[in-house]
């Protein structure tokens, strides 16, 4: 198997889910993890993209903020503007049946002082976050099922709280499926590690056609703010994307999810 899924297996399945709330904790989070699937559901059917920390912080700033802007190049009382407006341009690349919803939480880099560097934003929950995940799975069940969230690979704190709402709503009975959080999940290591803690469940298969991956590819290129930063490390990362999760025998792109029922995840 190409890509970044050394000894997983890889079955059908997914055809089935319609309508489904794509749920992603930044802007871009779906775009670059599952955009191809969402483009194809939007040909025939509806979708709708929710993101869940699209809250606006105001004058809200500190010297990791700055720094996050300064790489980004937007300015410090404007920038979730600006990627809200990149959102709905990439949106639309998807299909015009495509909704999207922005929920008012705050990006970890806004929300709390502990999350000053990276090795904290991709770390430990701080305690008093914790009761975001009920909130959050609150709002998300008042959109109905099936969602469609992180799997929470690269350990991102906002990722890992989606992540945990997801499984109060699967607790709940609603029907959660995860996706693997891409460009996390180009490094092996992390996969591997995110793998090793949800069990051996077999992610299931979609296979993109060419004009759903390009109009996945299309909505990415959107998020310019991102793409230096996302890309940074990545060599021909059109190539990368389209090689992910596929076996020598495909052709096509495919797209991985998980049922959040079928991980094995022990106790919270």
């Amino acid at each position: 198997m190409t890509g970044a899924l050394p000894g997983v297996p890889v079955t059908s399945g997914f055809g089935a889910v319609a309508d489904p709330v794509f749920v992603q904790p930044h802007f871009d989070d779906v775009a670059l993890s599952c955009g191809g699937t969402v483009a194809q559901i939007a040909r025939e059917g509806a979708a709708t993209i929710v993101t869940v920390f699209g809250g606006d912080p105001g004058d809200r700033t500190s010297e990791f903020v700055r720094f996050q802007h300064e790489r980004w190049k937007l300015e410090d009382g404007d920038a979730v503007g600006a990627r809200r407006k990149e959102d709905l341009v990439a949106v639309n690349q998807l299909g015009e049946s495509v909704s999207t919803v922005w929920l008012d939480y705050l990006d970890a880099i806004y929300r709390r002082p502990e999350y000053s560097d990276d090795l904290a934003l991709f770390g430990t929950l701080v305690d008093d976050d914790r009761s975001l995940i009920g909130q959050i799975a609150g709002d998300l069940a008042a959109l109905g099922d099936p969602f469609v969230l992180p799997l929470a690979i690269g350990s991102h704190v906002d990722h890992q709280l989606v992540f945990e709402a997801g499984r109060v709503l699967a607790a709940k009975g609603a029907d959660v499926w995860c996706y693997p959080d891409l460009p996390y999940a180009l490094d092996s290591d992390a996969y591997r590690h995110r793998l090793e803690h949800v069990g051996d469940a077999a992610p299931c298969v979609r296979s993109i056609d060419e004009a759903s991956f390009e109009s996945k590819w299309r909505a990415i290129e959107c998020y310019a703010s991102q793409l230096p930063v996302i890309f940074r490390a990545i060599e021909d990362p059109r190539r990368k994307f389209f090689e992910f999760g596929r076996r020598e025998r495909d052709v096509s792109a495919v797209e991985l999810f998980w049922k959040m029922d079928d991980l094995n995840l022990g106790q919270r």
